[in-house]
């Protein structure tokens, strides 16, 4: 911890030279004539998406606090549009999962016309001939909750038009009952049939999800005789949603910073910070009186941007470089008024926006080996006490993002934006890059603020024959969220 002593002293130079013998230079206090009172401060409201687990440095001022909200925020967890005409899913929350569709003990799969699903066109789907039981066999360690499981269906004339469905987390085990009667709404052989069914109420156990599907012959009124051998079903659009944490490394920052400007008493500047804390409460002691207090929390890979020098509450103001993509930075700012032995309690909120993009591209995306983000708007920054600063962030770093996007086709980053009480724009330059050359670049963009889930969903390839726009959502609460096409 460290404390910035200011002390504007205007006294001849034989009294400078007492105060310089007498006084102690590390203290805000003065221990004879002020009446100081210890502020416990307590932090909730937040949770970092990955687990650091060093011990937090040990202090007199740091003591252990009660836990916290969580952080995490839905989406799929796998989604299967099978345009690509194989089994790996489009979306997966773990690179390294491998989830598994599986019928008639092994059966090959193949595919057929299939249905468009939001932006998703309409490409193939998985064609089961002669189903008696489908099985799709999804990891889900560190998930922490489900909230949907959702698929298309339709079948030839000799199908199945009805389904019971069944769940199970101990591998097969034992299956326990999510539908028994599932009948088709339209029997014909190119109509589609939407599923959607609620997740919500299960409670996790094991590292594995089974879901299982018996087809049966259904309502058979205007269609042939049902073949149990030769009989087609069709799924698409497979697709379960949840909340896991999003995947990437510990963070090697794990440090709270606080700024404390007394109001009055211009020389009472309080600063520090906090190294390697997850829960944690902090002690100071203080002197009487009304308080400018700023609180901001650093989970990433780098440093925050302040100013070299700190004099006065004005003087605050905090940053993220772009290129730190993965950075949970959470904030508060406000007052506080000292009159006795108190505790504070101290809600963070998120200082940041998680923005997503998802490929819905039917072409294959191997050539794609990186993409650049670059920052069209201003490089956001926060001061918490005045709002008459000129910019002070020159940031021209990029987020790069270099994966198999054949294998996983979306991508996330986090933009730091403060805290904020009306909408700024983002505009992006999307570089795709392949080997050794630049294939493709576009415009990304929207208006939102801190706090926002923000989803792009589009081509990241130009598709002659599907030329679509990228599809933007918002999730204004994260708490809610956002979809953008492109």
């Amino acid at each position: 911890m460290k404390t910035l002593f200011h002390l504007a002293c205007r006294f001849s130079f034989l009294f400078i030279i007492f105060l310089a013998a007498s006084c102690k230079r590390d203290s805000y206090v003065d221990e004879e004539n002020d009446l100081v009172y210890p502020v416990n401060f307590t932090f909730t409201n937040f949770q970092s998406t990955t687990n650091f687990l060093k011990n937090a440095a040990s202090t007199k001022k740091h003591i252990a606090a009660t836990g916290v909200n969580s952080n995490y925020s839905e989406g799929f967890l796998y989604y299967w549009s099978f345009n690509s005409e194989t089994l790996t899913p489009d979306v997966k929350y773990r690179k390294s999962t491998s989830p598994v569709i599986i019928y008639n003990d092994g059966k090959p799969i193949t595919y057929g016309n299939g249905f468009a699903f939001e932006n998703y066109t309409a490409g193939k789907a998985a064609n089961f001939v002669g189903p008696s039981q489908i099985t799709i066999k999804l990891p889900i360690k560190d998930v922490i909750s489900l909230a949907r499981l959702g698929f298309d269906m339709t079948g030839s004339n000799t199908g199945p038009k009805d389904f019971e469905l069944y769940y199970s987390f101990d591998e097969g085990g034992t299956f326990k009952e999510i539908a028994l009667v599932n009948n088709f709404v339209n029997n014909s052989s190119t109509a589609k049939n939407s599923f959607t069914y609620n997740l919500s109420t299960l409670t996790i156990s094991g590292e594995e999800l089974w879901i299982k599907i018996v087809p049966k012959a259904g309502d058979r009124t205007g269609i042939s005789n049902y073949s149990d051998s030769q009989g087609t079903l069709r799924i698409d659009n497979l697709h379960i949603v949840g909340i896991a944490p999003p995947e990437a490394s510990s963070f090697s920052i794990n440090k709270l910073h606080y700024f404390l400007f007394h109001k009055e008493r211009s020389n009472i500047v309080i600063d520090g910070e906090l190294d390697d804390v997850q829960q944690l409460n902090l002690e100071l002691d203080l002197p009487v009186g009304e308080y400018d207090v700023f609180f901001i929390l650093n989970n990433s890979n780098s440093e925050l941007v302040f100013p070299s020098t700190i004099l006065k509450s004005t003087d605050v103001y905090a940053s993220n470089l772009f290129s730190n993509k993965y950075a949970e930075i959470f904030g508060y700012s406000g007052k506080l008024t000292v009159s006795g032995n108190m505790t504070s309690n101290i809600v963070l909120q998120r200082m940041y926006s998680q923005i997503k993009v998802e490929f819905t591209d039917n072409l294959n995306l191997s050539s794609v080996k990186k993409i650049v983000f670059k920052q069209e708007h201003e490089p956001f920054y926060y001061s918490p006490f005045t709002t008459t600063i000129n910019n002070p962030i020159l940031d021209q770093s990029s987020v790069e993002i270099s994966d198999d996007f054949q294998v996983n086709k979306q991508l996330i980053f986090n933009q730091f934006m403060g805290l904020m009480t009306a909408v700024e724009p983002l505009n992006y330059t999307v570089e795709v890059h392949g080997q050794n050359e630049i294939l493709r670049t576009f415009q990304l963009g929207s208006s939102i603020k801190n706090n926002v889930q923000l989803v792009f969903r589009g081509q990241l390839l130009e598709d002659p024959q599907h030329t679509v726009g990228f599809q933007i959502k918002k999730n204004e609460n994260w708490d809610n969220g956002s979809v953008a096409s492109f």
